[in-house]
């Protein structure tokens, strides 16, 4: 970022959203999605553990949907991979405010030193954590029997370290050691003060939001930062 223009470096994965915004309201819907990508027609089969869970009318629709790619936008937003993992976990199907399926993920942790695997791959110019592998790895435990106190925790150390990963891979190729924490996510206490910590240790120089909140409340502040830049250079 440099005053009013900015480079995008990478993103997470994309996941679908069967029916929009209805999804975002309902994780269940982006959970389907997400195991539908691994599985395929064959997910009420190999994911029955989970789809059994959902009603079945609606969860053929939602199928439908994925098939034929009807009303299915895709996010590559990390706050949808927070709903899948809370959604697998029982933990919330349904909100009823923005953000409910995190916090409750974030409050049903039981601490445990486990971290999901990752992976870090180049699409042209992005780099992207293929956020399907902790989808994958936390279905596995969770079909295992593992406490989905423990996914939950293993699923935050694993998001930790593949933006930590990521970040060194960005600060070879692009000379920095500066990075800022924004984004309605680092609302999440056990995710912001880990990775802020891990990041100080490594030498970064880590930027967080003191008077405004990192979610969606500060974007409006943004855009009158960007107006400025852009104004004064017509001054």
């Amino acid at each position: 970022v440099d005053g009013e223009k900015y480079h995008r470096l990478g993103r997470f994965s994309h996941l679908p959203l069967p029916g929009g915004d209805r999804a975002v309201k309902e994780p269940w819907r982006t959970a389907l999605g997400a195991l539908w990508r691994l599985a395929g027609d064959a997910v009420e089969d190999r994911y029955a553990h989970f789809t059994r869970r959902w009603p079945e009318r609606e969860r053929h629709i939602v199928l439908q949907m994925l098939r034929r790619g009807f009303n299915t936008p895709q996010a590559s937003s990390c706050g949808r991979l927070f709903d899948v993992i809370a959604a697998l976990c029982g933990v919330r199907d349904r909100i009823h405010y923005e953000g409910q399926a995190a916090v409750e993920l974030e409050q049903s942790i039981r601490e445990d030193r486990g971290i999901y695997p990752f992976e870090v791959h180049q699409e042209g110019s992005l780099w992207v954590v293929d956020g399907t592998r902790f989808v994958a790895r936390a279905a596995e435990d969770l079909m295992r029997g593992v406490e989905p106190g423990v996914v939950a925790c293993r699923f935050h150390n694993g998001v930790i370290h593949a933006v930590m990963h990521l970040l060194e891979i960005l600060a070879q190729e692009m000379n920095l050691r500066t990075v800022a924490l924004s984004g309605g996510v680092f609302q999440n206490v056990y995710l912001s003060t880990r990775l802020q910590r891990k990041l100080q240790d490594a030498a970064w120089n880590v930027l967080v939001h003191e008077q405004v909140p990192p979610n969606d409340a500060c974007i409006s502040l943004g855009q009158a930062h960007i107006g400025r830049c852009v104004a004064e250079k017509f001054a």
